[in-house]
């Protein structure tokens, strides 16, 4: 019982000074704020700070009052959430700030490789893949943004551009007058005044050059001088008007070869002067031709070749055919080579029907040439045309 009570008045005598102390200026409790407007939280945060500090400790094993608990308890919390604020708004501008200095410097990054670029267009094509930007697959080119495969075909075209103003070429001084003094030479008074209009143009009319080119196939052929006027021919290649000069040749030979029975029959050397000067042409001018004069090549060798010409085939014919071959067999052959595999084809049936031993031996030629890349060896040469004329 004794014991109880000395409990009981300690325990009231722990309680008294709590009830009688004068209540402390406590400050309530602040809701969250965001970081522009925590002037009034400092404050009473250093206020809070300081009625604590100022405060005596109380004795070691004496308990404190509940007001006590609960002030010092508020104060902690205080401080927390002011320090997490704090340390989360230092955080949030410290992430602004480095993105933002990043994107400054991925600006500054950017805007060196377009200058870069833009100072040497050329270096840019040759460098590796590796050495771009992260991220990027796309180059910079022409101020529009080209992908990989898109700027190799960009860069393709232009070199092949490139190389086509470089293979152009352009009649030179000497070969203008060459072409002018052998094209007046020929003295085609039916066309002379057309003639003197397409060299005063500097060859660039497209009508007269069209024009021009009849008029020399048709003097070729029946004039007589098919080789010549052939090679006369090869002087324009260059000319600014080469195709319509080209298309004018084509046209008239395709007149010419329709008729070709009746005038094998009743003009034979006009026959041969029109296989002359298509070998002549189809050699410096076939390029030109897109393909027309081989197929006028083609249809001369089907005719000779076929029965019933090929049973009277004459020896002026193959020997025309044969300077075919030697002369435009490699260029037949890259330029169609489904065809001249036909036209091998032919040639071997034709050695086969053929009749004549002499006729059989040139056709045989034809074969040879063929096998050996278009070109004849000097032996060979003397043995099939020395025994021929024999």
């Amino acid at each position: 019982m004794e014991t109880l009570q000395t409990e009981n008045q300690l325990i009231g005598e722990l309680k008294a000074p709590a009830t009688t102390k004068k209540p402390t200026n406590r400050p309530a409790m602040q809701i969250y704020r965001p970081p522009g407007l925590r002037s009034d939280g400092s404050s009473s945060t250093t206020a809070v700070t300081t009625t604590s500090s100022t405060k005596p400790k109380p004795a070691a094993g004496q308990k404190l009052s509940s007001s006590e608990c609960d002030t010092n308890v508020n104060s902690q919390i205080l401080k927390e959430e002011n320090n997490n604020k704090k340390d989360c708004g230092e955080s949030t501008s410290s992430r602004a700030s480095s993105r933002a200095s990043n994107h400054v410097s991925s600006d500054d990054r950017h805007s060196n490789g377009s200058l870069k670029r833009t100072e040497s267009s050329l270096s840019s094509e040759s460098t590796p893949s590796s050495q771009k930007s992260y991220g990027s697959n796309s180059n910079k080119l022409n101020g529009q943004h080209v992908s990989g495969g898109a700027h190799q075909q960009y860069n393709k075209r232009i070199n092949s551009s490139k190389k086509e103003n470089q293979k152009k070429k352009v009649m030179s001084e000497h070969e203008i007058e060459k072409a002018i003094t052998e094209l007046r030479a020929l003295q085609l008074h039916s066309h002379s005044i057309q003639i003197e209009q397409w060299i005063g143009g500097a060859f660039c009319d497209e009508e007269l050059a069209e024009c021009i080119g009849s008029a020399l196939c048709r003097h070729a052929i029946e004039g007589g001088g098919g080789s010549g006027v052939g090679k006369l021919c090869a002087n324009f290649k260059y000319a600014p008007s080469i195709g319509s000069f080209v298309k004018g040749l084509i046209i008239a030979l395709s007149q010419y070869l329709e008729c070709r029975h009746k005038i094998r029959e009743d003009h034979f050397r006009m026959w041969i002067s029109f296989i002359q000067f298509l070998t002549e042409l189809y050699s410096n001018l076939g390029s030109d031709s897109k393909g027309e004069l081989a197929t006028i090549v083609f249809d001369v060798f089907n005719y000779l070749l076929r029965p019933p010409i090929l049973e009277h085939v004459k020896i002026q014919e193959l020997e025309c055919l044969i300077s075919i071959l030697i002369k435009g067999g490699y260029d037949l052959e890259r330029e169609c080579p489904d065809r001249l595999a036909l036209l091998k084809d032919l040639i071997r049936d034709a050695f086969i029907d053929v009749s004549e031993p002499w006729a059989r031996k040139m056709i045989l030629l034809l074969l040879e040439l063929g096998a050996s890349g278009w070109k004849l060896p000097t032996d060979a040469n003397e043995y099939y045309f020395n025994e021929t004329s024999n």
